[in-house]
């Protein structure tokens, strides 16, 4: 983001961090992991453990609860600049408390995705259930809310607006890749007995990652002939989306395929995206939905039939390309379609009647001005640095 946008977009965050935790407490956990027997609907929904109440297991309400806490991150982040901060108050209010859960019961809940076929759907650490959710629900609101002022030119020609600072970037990036193993290992939900698997997930992880990042880098560079961080930082996160539902039952060297063709994606996503004048300040759209689906399809293509029995439970069904057949594909294409209808049915309930009734942006002099959150005014003054060669404008606060 830009400077002007800092401390609105830091409020935007912290609040929505802590709004995620208490509303996944109150009814966001029970809606995930309620294992009511005598629930008719537990199939599509689960109906106890609100607040907690009689439930024990602390560690793993925590742990899924990071994993909501980054889906509402990625949604906010491609609304960012334009929208207005009680706005992103509800948009996380209704991913953390109804959207998110709901399909997270389906996966890893007991629901009706791990019913179907011989193994169910398989999401070993939020393919659908995080990446497409945000990236959907972040590109239903980027369209909704329409570009930053001054992001396309008169003939709809993308023109560069970039974030005040590289090293922030690269840093953040390097501390997501760090706490995106707790993701992947973390999801064995113990060592015990699980080192091997845990262990896979760790290495896949790193694969897929450094092989979305020399995409990134380098096929900016063949394109237009210039190394650019941005590419290289964002293929490195497409490539560690696109492995999410598949670390732990893939070998290596499909990991390195699954991230390279995910950051692929990724490049022909945010293409798209901008030819059709969306404005995706960071890419989350890209990055998470586009790579992410593709991640949980490659489930059905590269599983093996040994990992998943490690993994889930013994089979004869996994991936097409190591003979397993098409089932799991199958499954994989099924899953994928229904979390990404419900995604994009609740997005639009949310975000087009904002729009209609002109709730949903900022007014235009506050957008010009400065900071969207309303948070407080600060001076600012502008200078100018030479970044890899190209002169950038950025601002800075006088105390």
């Amino acid at each position: 983001v830009r400077v002007k946008s800092t401390k609105g977009v830091l409020l935007k965050n912290i609040v929505n961090t802590a709004l995620s935790a208490i509303v996944f407490f109150l009814i966001g956990f029970g809606f995930a992991f309620g294992e009511d027997l005598n629930n008719p609907l537990q199939q599509f929904i689960g109906s106890e453990f609100f607040a907690l109440h009689r439930y024990n297991n602390l560690a793993f309400w925590f742990f899924e609860w990071t994993f909501v806490a980054c889906v509402v991150a990625i949604i906010t982040s491609s609304i960012t600049e334009r929208t207005r901060l009680v706005f992103h108050f509800l948009t996380c209010f209704l991913i953390t408390g109804w959207v998110y859960p709901v399909a997270a019961h389906w996966v890893w809940g007991g629901g009706w995705l791990t019913e179907i076929g011989t193994n169910g759907y398989l999401d070993f650490s939020g393919g659908a259930c995080v990446h497409i959710i945000a990236g959907l629900t972040g590109l239903v609101g980027a369209i909704s809310v329409g570009p930053r002022k001054g992001r396309f030119d008169e003939k709809g020609k993308p023109k560069n607006m970039p974030g005040f600072s590289t090293t922030l970037l690269v840093l953040g990036v390097m501390i997501l890749w760090f706490g995106w193993f707790g993701f992947t290992a973390g999801s064995t939900s113990g060592l015990i007995g699980q080192v091997e698997i845990a262990g896979l997930s760790c290495v896949n992880t790193v694969l897929a990652g450094c092989s979305g990042c020399i995409f990134g880098l380098f096929c900016d560079f063949i394109l237009f002939k210039k190394w650019d961080v941005s590419y290289a930082v964002n293929g490195l996160v497409a490539g560690l989306a696109s492995i999410s539902s598949g670390c732990a039952v893939v070998d290596p060297w499909a990991a390195v395929i699954i991230g390279f063709i995910g950051a692929a994606i990724y490049r022909l996503f945010s293409a798209t995206v901008l030819f059709l004048r969306i404005d995706d300040p960071v890419d989350a759209a890209a990055v998470h939905a586009g790579a992410g689906a593709w991640g949980c399809m490659a489930v059905g293509l590269f599983a093996t039939k040994r990992n998943i029995s490690i993994a889930y439970a013994p089979t004869n069904t996994y991936g097409l390309f190591l003979g397993g057949g098409f089932e799991q594909l199958l499954i994989q294409l099924i899953g994928v379609s229904v979390i990404s209808g419900w995604t994009i049915f609740w997005s639009v309930i949310l975000f087009v009647p904002a729009r209609l009734l002109g709730l949903l942006r900022i007014p235009q002099e506050e957008e010009e001005k400065s900071n969207p959150s309303k948070s407080g005014s600060d001076t600012w003054a502008r200078v100018e640095v030479m970044d890899n060669g190209r002169l950038d404008e950025f601002q800075f606060k006088l105390n």
